[in-house]
């Protein structure tokens, strides 16, 4: 966000009780002394939000009659759902995610372009005899950085945020200001997908190992624990170069965007310890591939319309999961890694200073030829009820017993870790007391070096490994 716009984005929030009312709204009851004026912010098709001189009011409109020219027409009402999008998701995902959400309510769709960086889909209801069928629902994107999109939310141009990284402190602190909710609450941000930055080889060169630290000084934000792209305004923003956006420019080592790396000579990240790390589903969908990127999606306090409400609720389904999978993303939900231990793995493991190859050897004989489930519970995921629930029902999808294994620090903080966990899944399902055991394993297994930005939170982790019997 430019310091221009933001600042009279700032002067606006602060401002605005102090400015005249133009094109106010009045909400009156027909047959009680009841009235509301204000300018109208919002409605949704029953609910009208406005700014009145008792604050900004969200009043029932069943039963109310509204005066003033600003008044919508409720009869031909048909809500429109903006979002401020990254541009790894515009292309593809979104449209991917509106087409089959339509699908499953019956409706058609048709795609729209509005600009160099709007676009569009309406959905109608299915017209008789080839005419067009009532418009039911318009999805505008606008595909932008984080920092322009937080700028969209405060001006009032979108209702959702899809961003490629966390909103800084300033930022939350002036979407709060601005009535929009805490936005680092559980109920206000979601990860919506993965996606990952994937080093690949130049034409004719080897596919050599790359430093992970050059990597890092050019991309990440250490103070979000080494997350790609986390915190930090304009810095955080060059994902949106990096992978395709107005002013992408090459960098060195090449980078590309996970879904577009498959098939490509990829490079493995190597630490100056030697650690390796390979881009791969399994080590993106556990949160171990150190330059992946989890996708948010940050949804404001205003009421959102019903169908808007619907296709929310419709993101968090199982089958807009698939759709992610298949538009080449990673979804949420947990997945029987194809491989056990890998060689990768057990590679770091004895290149690790001070490895006692005793220990290493009790792990391996503890996993044996177990399949990990691949899901990352670290930090907000880990208390997330809904994929709490996931990890529960990929559980019961196979008998035998469950290796819930912590990792990183001591043996006892993981083993604390292990065992936090294994109450979260029983407070949902008790009767798996006796299939689930905890473990803490310590330093085992690293998964990047330690002097690697963020190796505490990557090396800090828990994995449920399943019994033989439940290998797929």
């Amino acid at each position: 966000m430019s310091p221009a716009r933001l600042w009279l984005l700032c002067a606006a929030i602060l401002l605005a009780p102090l400015s005249a009312r133009a094109e106010e709204i009045t909400l009156r009851a027909p047959d009680a002394d009841f009235a509301f004026s204000g300018q109208l912010l919002g409605f949704d098709g029953r609910y009208f939000r406005i700014d009145s001189a008792y604050g900004i009011l969200t009043l029932d409109g069943q039963g109310l009659v509204c005066d003033g020219a600003p008044c919508p027409d409720r009869a031909a009402f048909a809500p429109t759902l903006r979002i401020a999008t990254d541009p790894a998701l515009a292309p593809v995902l979104w449209p991917a995610l509106v087409e089959a959400f339509a699908r499953g309510r019956g409706l058609e769709v048709e795609r729209f372009e509005a600009g160099a960086r709007h676009s569009g889909l309406t959905l109608r209801s299915r017209g008789e005899d080839g005419a067009d069928g009532a418009l039911r629902f318009t999805v505008r994107l606008h595909t932008t950085d984080a920092s322009e999109g937080v700028a969209d939310l405060l001006a009032g141009e979108a209702d959702l945020l899809a961003a490629a990284r966390a909103l800084t402190e300033d930022e939350l602190m002036l979407l709060q200001g601005a009535g929009l909710g805490a936005l680092d609450g559980p109920h206000r941000q979601r990860r919506l997908a993965r996606d990952a930055l994937v080093p690949v080889a130049e034409d004719g060169a080897p596919p050599l190992p790359v430093e992970l630290s050059d990597l890092m000084l050019d991309v990440l934000e250490p103070e979000e624990g080494g997350a790609p792209l986390a915190r930090g305004g304009n810095q955080a923003d060059r994902w949106h170069h990096l992978t395709g956006g107005a002013s992408a420019r090459p960098v060195s080592p090449s980078l590309l965007p996970y879904a577009a790396s498959r098939g490509a000579r990829t490079r493995p990240l190597q630490g100056a310890c030697g650690l390796r790390q390979t881009a791969r589903d399994a080590t993106l969908r556990s949160g171990d591939y150190a330059l992946t990127v989890p996708l948010r999606l940050y949804i404001p306090a205003p009421r959102l319309p019903a169908l808007s409400r619907a296709f929310l609720a419709y993101l968090d389904s199982d089958a807009a999961q698939r759709v992610i999978r298949r538009a080449g993303f990673i979804d949420a939900l947990p997945a029987v890694a194809s491989e056990g231990l890998s060689k990768e793995r057990l590679r770091n493991a004895v290149l690790q200073d001070g490895a006692s190859l005793a220990r290493l050897r009790s792990l391996v004989a503890e996993l044996g030829d177990r399949s990990r489930l691949a899901v990352d519970l670290r930090g907000d995921a880990g208390r997330s009820e809904q994929q709490l629930r996931r990890v529960i029902a990929a559980l019961q999808r196979d008998a035998g017993d469950i290796l819930i294994i912590g990792f990183g620090g001591t043996e006892a903080q993981s083993l604390a870790r292990a065992e936090a966990l294994r109450e979260r899944l029983l407070a949902h399902w008790p009767e798996g007391a006796d299939a689930m055991t905890a473990r803490g394993f310590g330093g085992a297994l690293p998964l990047v070096c330690d002097d690697a930005p963020g190796a505490a939170r990557i090396n800090a982790r828990v994995e449920i490994w399943l019994a033989p019997s439940a290998q797929r």
